[in-house]
């Protein structure tokens, strides 16, 4: 199978490194908030690469980390007053709780950057005594200058990469390029030979890389925006400590923007996982995700949601007409299917040959060949399985449709007027809360109340 390989800028091969077994490293989420839709596409994205390898018969080996130390988390902890343990377990299992609502598989392995310090420490000392790094002022740097082809895998040259970080002075660097490996830290760290502080960002993944996955491994995936500098940095320590070509094919998925910029906590335009959860099935999620190629970025809008939803509801509306039979049918359908996802895990093509079936499944239908129906019907349902869709039963996925009645909503907000009226504002408070959870909010007036849909999730 043809997998866009980010390092070569084109697709190749997957030829494993070990027969029949591919290795997969994919940098996880720096536990210090819940996680959001740009997370979640992330998460999927990779899960059903590896679900896919494994029906395709390989031995997968998966593993994500848990950034549990970082300097964001630091803040965190001191802002809620609670210990960095407490909080990283607390996002961890609500993470956790979101992967499963969402009907994600969790890696093989899920370490934690916390219970690996020491041997991180390790391999920097490792770096400092063959010359690739150097410490000042209780920091530990990357000597970049010490690598030939920095630059490789974002595709740019090292000059100008210089040039255009020339603004981000650090006295403490010798080189404006040269990267953290240890940060010292004021208070809140870890001990070590240096300082008491934490250690970098990028070289946390090629340590736990190393230890879970050995000096050499198939696929190393992320998110595009992981690229630079952290994957082309990941790179230069991983050579420098353990061999020239530590990764085969690089793997990136595309990032969900909302109003055409990257979804991200620092722009304050989040969509958090938790609250679509609540709105839409979890296929919905999936089945919008599956709707653009993994490697481009998708826009995010509540409209958008909504059409996934209503496509999704034409397969299910047909499965509940036609009860799926397992029948003998040409193997045109899944050939294209597979083939599709053969080419760099097409699912843009994977999904517009399921609504191919879908149609020809209601000709066979509306002319009266029910059996034909019925076994396109079980095909429809067995090749989505693969993608992660239509795996539920058509009575459970309508359940979740919510549907917006102006009647019930006017006749719940007169009764929300009367408990106000008459003082009970437990009930009235009831009974907002009700209409939140249906994304209706009520201004209220001295004279009048407003009530309006919340457009934006």
């Amino acid at each position: 199978m043809l997998i866009y390989n980010t390092l070569k800028n084109y697709k190749e091969f997957l030829i494993p490194i070990k027969y029949n077994k591919v290795k997969i490293y994919v940098c996880g989420i720096t536990v210090y908030d819940e996680s959001h839709l740009g997370h979640a596409r992330n998460m999927f994205v990779f899960s059903l690469i590896n679900k896919y390898l494994k029906i395709r018969g390989y031995n997968i080996k998966y593993v994500r980390n848990i950034t549990d130390i970082d300097k964001k988390i630091i803040k965190k902890s001191n802002k809620n007053k609670e210990s960095i343990y407490f909080l990283t377990n607390r996002i961890i299992n609500s993470i956790y709780k979101d992967e499963k609502k969402l009907g994600i598989n969790s890696p093989d392995y899920e370490p934690k950057v916390s219970k690996y310090k020491n041997i991180i420490i390790f391999y920097i000392n490792k770096l400092i005594k063959k010359k690739y790094a150097y410490i000042n002022k209780g920091n530990v740097y990357f000597k970049i200058n010490k690598i030939k082809l920095y630059g490789k895998l974002s595709n740019q040259k090292f000059n100008n990469l210089y040039s255009g970080l020339r603004i981000n002075k650090d006295k403490s660097k010798k080189n404006f390029l040269d990267f953290i490996l240890w940060k010292k830290t004021d208070k809140k760290g870890w001990y070590s030979p240096w300082s008491l502080g934490m250690p970098g960002w990028h070289i946390e993944c090629s340590i736990l890389s190393k230890i879970y996955l050995g000096n050499k491994f198939d696929l190393h995936g992320g998110g595009l925006d992981l690229i630079f500098p952290h994957h082309e940095n990941e790179i230069s320590q991983s050579e420098a400590i353990f061999c020239k070509k530590h990764v085969n094919i690089w793997v990136h998925s595309g990032h969900i923007n909302r109003n055409d910029k990257k979804m991200s906590k620092s722009l304050k335009n989040i969509v958090f996982l938790k609250k679509i959860l609540k709105i839409y099935h979890p296929e919905v999620i999936r089945f919008f995700f599956l709707l653009t190629h993994y490697r481009k970025s998708i826009n995010y809008t509540k409209s958008s949601l909504d059409m996934a939803f209503n496509s999704l509801n034409r397969f299910y509306n047909i499965i509940k007409k036609i009860k799926p039979i397992k029948g003998i049918i040409d193997n045109y359908y899944y050939n294209n299917f597979i083939l599709a996802l053969e080419n760099d895990f097409n699912t843009v093509k994977a999904i517009s040959i399921l609504f191919d079936i879908l149609y020809e499944l209601k000709n066979f239908f509306y002319i009266g060949k029910i059996k034909k129906a019925q076994a396109l019907s079980y095909e429809l349902i067995r090749l989505g399985n693969i993608i992660g869709i239509l795996n539920s039963l058509p009575n459970k996925f309508f359940k979740k449709k919510i549907r917006l009645n102006i009647k019930i909503i006017e006749k719940l907000i007169l009764k929300r007027t009367i408990a106000k009226v008459e003082k009970n504002f437990f009930k009235s408070d009831n009974i907002r809360k009700i209409l939140n959870k249906f994304n209706i909010l009520i201004q209220d007036n001295l004279r009048k109340f407003i009530w309006f849909i919340k457009i934006g999730v």
